[in-house]
């Protein structure tokens, strides 16, 4: 015989990931305070849609505990995780940014060839990004990042510097093309 057993990712928790669960409540005012926002137009016309969360420590402690916990991660699985982010931390800081424009043509910010750059201001400093797309499901995106929809784009943002570097400062995201410039 064959019994199948399913329960909601809710009802079992993973390990605990560093300064431990954040209620919903909690985690979204998190979210809101490492996020921007903003839209270009040119009269009534769109030109694009941007929101940028910083992912500084907090916030990525609090998406490894929440990826801890849909995916029920034991012990090692999360400390793997951890170190695995400080690792990347020492050398690196990063974004997620929903992007959406009605135009396909300057869609393609993560292409070599696209029109847009990207850029970090911090201590009197200036960085180049590199943008990637992300491959994760929608679902997943939208449980992490609940402004995120399905008609933008999903990128990570990498800039070459370290995070301690950058995040006990004023920091000022910078997304420029022909088609306009924004600052968060």
């Amino acid at each position: 015989s064959f019994v199948l057993s399913a329960s909601c990712a809710s009802s079992k928790k993973g390990a605990e990931v560093g300064d431990g669960r954040l209620s919903d409540g909690s985690y979204n005012s998190l979210f809101d305070q490492n996020t921007q926002h903003e839209s270009k137009y040119d009269g009534f016309y769109n030109k694009f849609d941007v929101t940028v969360t910083f992912l500084n420590t907090p916030m990525q402690n609090a998406i490894l505990q929440k990826r801890s916990d849909y995916l029920i991660w034991d012990l090692p699985a999360a400390q793997k995780e951890r170190e695995r982010m400080f690792q990347e931390n020492s050398v690196q800081t990063k974004f997620f940014m929903s992007f959406y424009s009605p135009s396909t043509r300057v869609n393609d910010l993560y292409k070599g060839t696209s029109i847009w750059k990207v850029y970090l201001e911090s201590n009197g400093k200036r960085y180049e990004g590199k943008i990637t797309k992300t491959k994760t499901k929608l679902e997943e995106l939208q449980s992490i990042f609940p402004t995120h929809n399905r008609w933008s784009l999903p990128l990570e943002v990498v800039f070459n510097v370290p995070l301690t570097g950058v995040e006990t400062g004023p920091v000022t995201f910078i997304l420029s093309s022909s088609q306009g410039a924004t600052k968060t």
